[in-house]
């Protein structure tokens, strides 16, 4: 799954910001505030990504007047944790080792379509959370295409094939963030839904006639399957280093991206929706850099790459400091996290994928699992920095993540020259 980028962070979640003066205790990021890590790609992209959004008019059936609303979109988002997408990688994920590949993909995006389609057509509260719901546990499709790339592309073309199709999943969110705010104003919230619902429908329906089958010879059940994922993670040190990697990176730059938009709006900056949503375009360098990272990969530079990007990543904290009093070196920092992350991220995949051929969509399940679950501890400690220092502390928090990031960087280049040695 792609790492989401700095747009969708400013506006995929319902966001409030504080007035406090300077030197005064910031305002605490609660879910209202607090911006989370997205879903997959298309069913991240597809939902409402502005809470003025989602405070329009609800259908009669729901509209619990002015402070009903209000309470609306907090709630719906407290249902869409990373706790669902981490279900929806263990659980479904995996299959793509077992079940005909191609009518996997196609079913999950229907299904993700379905938890669309049933949030912008309801008619109660329930009926919209269970497709919120919906959408984020079968948004995992972008996980079952990723390692399938891979397994299709030429000999020594697979980090290509990675890169490339992460760099089309990245430039899709950018795009749809800004076609959901157009939608939504023209039609309100529940459009947003139903149009990304016909969406995913459309790209299904292409996608089952340009992918080829692709089946597993002898496929294991599906309690083999699941049971199989702690013995991968057992036999191969560095699918657990590489994990531990991405989920330290992706924690570190969740730290940021849980209360950038909070310190883009207060007294330094005082910045508005829509420019907060222009300085998020940084993230388009992510899609190079994602295309760039895969090329490494396919010329055994991997660790080059990844020694850089993790260095980039460490480094940005810095710059992101400085951007405290002033926008362009905040764009500078954000510009440099997001490169490092997708340098990282695609490095790790392209990694983890050559481990074991036969396996990579539970390879990929454990360590997207721990990617997510990296963002969901990152997002708490920003929220908690926020909240005890404002943008100082936050800075230092996650510069101290990095630092982590750091020596589990070390730790996987050990394993590397241990492999190397006995390979």
């Amino acid at each position: 799954m792609p790492s989401p980028s700095p747009a969708d962070r400013f506006t995929s979640h319902a966001i409030q910001f504080p007035s406090h003066p300077r030197g005064h205790r910031p305002a605490r990021p609660g879910p209202s505030r607090a911006v989370h890590p997205g879903t997959a790609a298309h069913g991240h992209g597809l939902r409402p990504l502005r809470r003025r959004q989602l405070l329009q008019p609800a259908p009669a059936a729901f509209d619990r007047g002015a402070a009903g609303r209000e309470r609306i979109p907090c709630r719906v988002h407290r249902d869409d944790r990373p706790g669902v997408v981490c279900a929806g990688l263990l659980l479904l994920v995996p299959l793509g080792d077992k079940l005909e590949r191609r009518r996997l993909v196609v079913a999950l995006m229907a299904l993700a379509a379905c938890g669309l389609f049933l949030s912008g057509f309801a008619g109660s509260f329930g009926a919209l959370a269970a497709g919120t719901l919906m959408t984020g546990l079968f948004s995992v499709a972008a996980q079952v295409l990723v390692p399938m790339a891979a397994a299709l592309a030429a000999p020594g073309r697979s980090g290509r094939a990675v890169g490339l199709v992460m760099s089309g999943l990245l430039v899709g969110i950018l795009a749809a963030r800004s076609v959901a705010g157009l939608l939504s104003g023209v039609g309100g919230w529940s459009l947003v839904y139903r149009v990304g619902g016909i969406a995913i429908l459309a790209v299904a329906v292409a996608l089952w006639f340009a992918l080829p089958a692709l089946r597993t010879p002898n496929p294991p059940s599906y309690g083999q399957v699941l049971l199989s994922l702690a013995t991968l993670a057992r036999q191969h040190p560095r699918l657990r280093s590489r994990a531990l990697l991405g989920g330290l990176s992706f924690g570190s730059v969740s730290v940021l991206f849980s209360t950038m938009a909070l310190m883009l709006a207060g007294p330094a900056h005082r910045l508005g929706d829509a420019q907060i949503g222009l300085v998020g375009l940084a993230g388009v360098a992510g899609a190079l850099m994602a295309n760039w990272a895969g090329r490494m990969a396919d010329r055994g530079r991997e660790q080059w790459t990844t020694r850089a990007s993790v260095l980039l990543l460490a480094a940005s904290w810095g710059a992101l400091w400085l951007g405290g009093a002033s926008l362009p070196w905040f764009l500078v920092g954000v510009l440099a996290i997001d490169l490092a992350l997708q340098g990282v991220h695609i490095s790790n995949q392209n990694v983890i994928y050559a481990l074991a051929p036969q396996a990579r969509s539970r390879l990929n399940a454990v360590y997207m699992t721990t990617y997510f679950a990296g963002a969901a501890l990152g997002s708490a400690l920003g929220s908690a920095a926020w909240q005890h220092g404002g943008w100082g502390a936050t800075c230092a928090a996650g510069l101290a993540v990095a630092g982590a990031n750091c020596a589990a960087m070390w730790h996987d280049a050990r394993l590397a020259r241990q492999a190397a040695r006995h390979g």
